[in-house]
């Protein structure tokens, strides 16, 4: 059977309040034995006479024995001991003040047992007497002793039922009040299975682990809210370069079967026109080539896993720039000498990366110099690719590195708009990052910054 957790917790208080109850009772009855057998020590020998004298009173005003040992049983002051008279050579038992059987002298007869543990009263001739014809003894009236812890506990079971009651509501309003936190939090994490991510707020007042529990579901939901932002930025993304990607496609693929069409249609007719036309049409086929493979550069780059390791940024840019020196005579490296010069990276998409650079400068700067370094500061490695061409305006500048985005001042010239693009994500999986400066008739310069290893 289910329970919830505030009853258990409730009924949890109200056991240890039992045991606390029982653990005070234990101890209310062992100082009420230890009380009563040191009262029974000091005043064995004074109730031992006071029997005797009874006793004898009795017998000399002509009653038995038996009638004697009860008139002393209900007269003897000090009601701590209990009688026993025995008489005959056998000393048969005449009279004994004392349960015959049952519970209350059972209990009595464990007390009994605990006083005389204890040191109890003395033995022998101490709490032993004689009289004409008969003996008598004396011992601690520990059934008494029981009657009076009884009733002792009989007066308390009213408090301490009161007391259940009071630690019974307390304890549930405590456990509920500590658990309320708790069930806020289950009631945030329903509302998150339907999407709602709205943060926990904590009081000043609340518990560190519950303050705890808040911070953990708070930061599980601004990581669920990302992802789901992340999700949705992805999908935009995903339309957007559905769209430009058909966009930019279509278009030469248009181009190609109008001049085809034409070819096939016999509108081309001498040997030259055809010439151009096919030229064109090549030249379209590469522009197509060019986009389809930087389109699954940058599938790539966004879908494979980060394969990092320490590059030698030196070496790197030095083999990019002999591969685009014969595109750009006015290419200029400068790079320190000495040892490597490592980076953290993937040298074949920061090859590919700086390769994309150097194509746009030659692109949109021509017959300009363009001048790479290779500098460090501390613990960042900067290459740096400037060129001194046309230069770039603020529209431009600011969408630079998204996917097909072209100078509106450079539609004329071949491209597919996805360099920067690419160069910025190899950059980000470096656990790097790319920057854009540009100004109309001042050039342009573009800056990797990559985490050094040495």
């Amino acid at each position: 059977m289910s329970r919830s957790l505030v009853t258990t917790l409730t009924l949890a208080y109200v056991r240890a309040a039992l045991v606390v109850v029982l653990v005070l009772a234990v101890g209310l009855a062992v100082t009420e034995v230890i009380e009563f057998s040191q009262r029974a020590r000091f005043t064995a020998p004074a109730a031992r006479e006071e029997a005797r004298t009874l006793l004898m009173s009795q017998l000399r005003a002509g009653r038995t024995l038996r009638e004697s040992a009860q008139y002393t049983a209900d007269h003897l002051k000090r009601p701590s001991f209990f009688l026993v008279v025995a008489s005959g050579p056998q000393f048969t038992t005449v009279f004994e003040d004392r349960p015959k059987a049952g519970l209350r002298r059972a209990l009595g007869n464990v007390l009994l047992t605990l006083i005389d543990a204890e040191g109890g009263v003395p033995r022998g001739e101490v709490v032993q007497g004689s009289v004409p014809g008969a003996v008598f003894a004396i011992n601690v009236n520990a059934y008494r002793l029981v009657d009076e812890i009884a009733a002792t506990y009989l007066g308390l079971l009213p408090f301490v039922l009161l007391a259940l009651v009071i630690g019974y509501t307390f304890a549930r309003a405590v456990a509920g009040r500590a658990l309320r936190p708790v069930l806020g939090v289950t009631r945030a994490l329903s509302d998150f299975a339907e999407g709602d991510f709205t943060p926990i707020r904590s009081s000043e007042r609340t518990f560190d682990e519950v303050r705890a529990l808040n911070a953990a579901y708070n930061a599980a939901a601004a990581q669920a809210q990302k992802m789901l932002d992340d999700r949705e930025v992805a999908a935009e993304n995903v339309r957007t370069f559905i769209s430009d990607a058909s966009h930019e496609l279509k278009t030469p693929l248009t181009i190609i079967m109008g001049y085809i069409g034409a070819i096939a249609e016999g509108v081309v007719t001498n040997r030259e026109d055809e010439s151009r036309v096919l030229a064109k049409t090549l030249a379209e086929c590469r522009h197509m080539r060019d986009t389809i493979g930087k389109l699954i550069s940058l599938a790539r780059l966004d879908r494979e896993p980060v394969d990092a390791a320490p590059v030698d940024v030196v070496a790197l840019t030095r083999e990019a720039a002999e591969t685009m020196k014969t595109l750009a005579p006015e290419l200029h490296v400068q790079v320190p000498g000495g040892s490597p010069t490592l980076a953290f990276g993937n040298a074949a998409e920061l090859r590919e990366a700086l390769i994309c650079v150097i194509d746009n400068a030659v692109k949109y700067a021509p017959n300009s110099p363009i001048d790479v370094h290779v500098t460090k500061s501390g613990d960042i490695v900067v290459i740096e690719v400037a060129d001194a061409g046309p230069g770039m305006g603020p529209q431009d500048r600011e969408h630079a590195f998204e996917r097909f985005r072209r100078g509106e001042a450079n539609t004329e010239i071949e491209g597919s708009g996805l360099g920067l693009a690419i160069a910025k994500r190899a950059a980000e999986r470096a656990n790097g990052r790319i920057a854009l400066s540009s100004e109309l008739g001042r050039g342009t310069t573009v800056k990797f910054y990559l985490a050094s290893v040495n």
